[in-house]
């Protein structure tokens, strides 16, 4: 397991072989908070299986690049340690081992044995102690396993889902909590468990066939809210946890190219709608921020350049 910070990488990157920011696998698209600095903003990132290289870039022209993790491992960037700070962390489908580089330790590294084969990882804060917790979801069965911070790290489960359903928890109350919850990609079907009613089931339909889920808060009001990304089109359908009304938008990178990658890019509380696509030698982001509007930022990958503006 390499955990090395350095500025020369030590091979030179596949376009073809880059993971984007928050998106590992389809369990994985959904708004993420990775703020890796601490100053309250989504920072752009992506991380290279083969070398085990991250590379993110801050507002005001502030890059880092670290060497944590393997070909195999997938990134679950969190804070696991309370601090205000994301921190890097990976898990090992094979094995069920989770790392994390802990930024209130001085990064020192922290681990933890969950999940296994078929098991996709889906971290969150279960209890609501400000602590990022562990947690996988296997698909097959509906079965989520969680490690909860304020109990010690012992293993709590839940079922739900299965099937075909994917994971797309999110805190859909409002209780600084977040609930189990799934998509299921043909029917459009979302369930969710709410940890505000003693885990009472709860469900809607929004969305269906060529649909990618993309939960976020877009309304600011404390709950996460149902969405949807349309690829072909680049449109969205955000839906208000608040007000119950729909709202629609056309915006993304070239038709069918872009990788949704909502997040929390300026200083408003709401969810902003952005894509990641590669465009031959370039990574690039657009970014739809609810208070300066439509942003653009990129990484040159044959240069090892960044290209943001805030």
């Amino acid at each position: 397991m390499r955990v090395r910070i350095t500025a020369t990488d030590p091979q030179a990157m596949s376009a073809a072989t880059v993971v984007y920011s928050s998106f590992v696998d389809t369990q994985r698209i959904r708004a993420a908070h990775d703020d890796f600095n601490g100053n309250g903003l989504t920072d752009l990132w992506f991380f290279y299986p083969p070398a085990g290289l991250w590379k993110a870039a801050y507002d005001g022209g502030q890059h880092a690049d670290l060497f944590f993790g393997e070909q195999t491992s997938w990134p679950v960037p969190g804070d696991y340690d309370g601090e205000g700070v994301v921190d890097p962390a990976v898990y090992d489908q094979a094995s069920g081992l989770w790392l994390a580089l802990l930024s209130g330790s001085g990064y020192a590294c922290a681990s933890a044995i969950l999940g296994g084969p078929g098991y996709s990882p889906v971290p969150g804060d279960y209890d609501g102690d400000g602590l990022i917790d562990p947690a996988v979801y296997d698909q097959a069965s509906g079965l989520w396993l969680a490690r909860i911070s304020g109990n010690a790290y012992l293993i709590e489960t839940a079922m739900l889902g299965g099937d075909g359903y994917s994971a797309v928890p999110g805190d859909y109350d409002g209780d600084g909590k977040t609930d189990p919850a799934v998509y299921h990609p043909e029917s459009g079907w979302w369930l969710a468990l709410i940890s505000g009613s003693a885990y009472a089931l709860d469900g809607m339909q929004f969305g269906g066939a060529e649909f990618t889920p993309v939960p976020g808060d877009y309304d600011g009001d404390g709950k996460t809210d149902l969405a949807v990304y349309w690829a072909p089109g680049n449109r969205w359908w955000l839906r208000s946890s608040y007000s119950g009304q729909v709202r629609q938008s056309s915006f993304g990178t070239s038709a069918g190219r872009g990788i949704p990658v909502p997040g929390y890019y300026d200083y408003d509380a709401q969810c902003d709608p952005a894509t990641v696509h590669l465009d031959d030698d370039f990574i690039v982001w657009c970014v739809d921020c609810s208070q300066a509007g439509y942003c653009g930022h990129s990484y040159q990958i044959s240069q090892d350049r960044w290209r943001v503006h805030w």
